[in-house]
């Protein structure tokens, strides 16, 4: 299994103080990368060798907190979760290679808990917003089939301004053009727009669905909660009807900070639980080479005990 990271895991003598979505991402990574499978055992011989709990007992009750949110997991990614759990085991069903998508966003999320691990992987930031908008786009493209998706995000492989891109967004949606050099400056980005989602009509009117969407898939996505903010889009295209702002993120939250999460971005907030909601679908393989380059390095170098 994975060397204990350097956050989430508490010594715990009466109460439970482990971050439980650290140390569940560490299990399932333990389980995708290398072991195959942890039992109930296992993992309770690891918090006791490694002093997290003094009591065997103790720990056995952390592990039924822990199978319990892995449960939850589960349940809001039945088709797409690369793990089952059967009695007191907890299994992989398949190679991380199996699972590239699910593998990229467990990494991005775990990988920041370990300083070593990611100063060795340092990963190509730029590349991993790339990828990880990709995958939102595809994603969202299976959750709502009927729906138009576009990426929009500014990367290395898009790098139009926003003022360039502002009529053919506003002719997608149906919609009146702003003054974008006035309220974006000459140097507007994507004004925290990375993915947008339509459900038009074929009237060509205003007043249907839209989501515009912000993809944070670094450790700093809290402070990307309130992208795209919709007081200046509305700057931006001349709204007859206001679209609904959301965020995708990587990382698998726990129902309270999911909530709070959702309150503090006043949208949608498509987390990996969201994102893997549907069915797993081979994504294109261009994508697909470009995901496992990105991962071979952090996977080969993981810090096994």
């Amino acid at each position: 299994m994975l060397e204990l990271p350097d956050r989430g895991f508490y010594r715990s003598i009466n109460v439970h103080n482990s971050n439980t979505t650290i140390v569940c991402d560490w299990v399932e990574a333990s389980v995708l990368f290398n072991e195959g499978r942890l039992s109930k055992s296992e993992i309770v011989d690891a918090l006791t060798d490694l002093e997290i709990y003094t009591s065997s007992d103790f720990a056995f009750g952390y592990t039924e907190l822990l199978f319990n949110e892995l449960n939850s997991r589960w349940k809001g990614m039945p088709l797409s979760y690369p793990f089952s759990r059967e009695n007191n085991v907890f299994k992989a069903i398949g190679t991380w290679e199996d699972f590239l998508e699910y593998s990229f966003c467990l990494i991005i999320s775990l990988l920041p808990q370990y300083k070593a691990w990611k100063e060795e992987v340092d990963p190509d930031y730029f590349q991993q917003g790339d990828l990880f908008e990709a995958i939102t786009a595809f994603r969202l493209e299976k959750i709502l089939p009927e729906w138009q998706v576009e990426r929009y995000g500014w990367t290395r492989d898009h790098a139009t301004p926003l003022r360039d891109l502002m009529q053919d967004l506003a002719g997608l949606l149906c919609e009146r053009c702003g003054d974008v050099n006035h309220w974006g400056g000459e140097r507007a980005n994507d004004a925290g727009l990375d993915v947008l989602c339509v459900k038009t009509f074929p009237d060509e009117r205003v007043g249907f669905f839209s989501l515009l969407i912000q993809c944070a898939s670094g450790a700093n996505w809290k402070s990307k909660l309130r992208d795209p903010n919709l007081n200046i889009w509305r700057n931006f295209i001349q709204f007859a009807f206001d679209p609904c702002k959301a965020v995708s993120i990587p990382y698998a939250l726990d129902r309270a900070t999911y909530r709070k999460s959702v309150k503090y971005s006043g949208g949608l907030l498509f987390d990996r639980l969201r994102l893997f909601s549907k069915k797993l679908e081979p994504i294109d393989n261009a994508v697909a080479r470009k995901i496992k380059l990105w991962l071979q390095p952090a996977v080969d170098s993981c810090p096994f005990m």
